[in-house]
């Protein structure tokens, strides 16, 4: 796995997002709960076409390792789109506005 990035925003928490062959993967888990559902795993299960396993070092014991669900970009859009919080419009004009164009000019945010 690359370096995990952590994209920080004091109203929709972080957004650990990896890049993989030149494409950007986003943690399924935090963009559903960002977006504000009630059970995270359904929607993406539900919204998502492509889901990848990865595996990341665990935040409190380095040595363990956790298995992380990430999506790409087109399945970021669906759970965006499907999204019934009124703050998704937010979090998409955050996406959209700042964080994807930070990465495709500098590689990170």
């Amino acid at each position: 796995m690359n370096q995990m990035e952590i994209f920080k925003n004091p109203e929709f928490g972080s957004i650990r997002v990896i890049e993989e062959n030149g494409k950007y993967l986003f943690c399924g888990m935090d963009v559903a709960a960002a977006l504000g559902y009630s059970n995270s795993r359904d929607a993406i299960i539900r919204h998502c076409r492509y889901v990848v396993k990865r595996d990341a070092p665990h935040p409190q014991s380095p040595d363990r390792k956790i298995s992380m669900t990430f999506i790409p970009e087109g399945d970021l859009y669906r759970l965006i789109v499907h999204s019934k919080l009124p703050s998704a419009e937010q979090f998409e004009q955050w996406v959209f506005d700042e964080v994807l164009p930070t990465i495709r000019k500098h590689g990170a945010y």
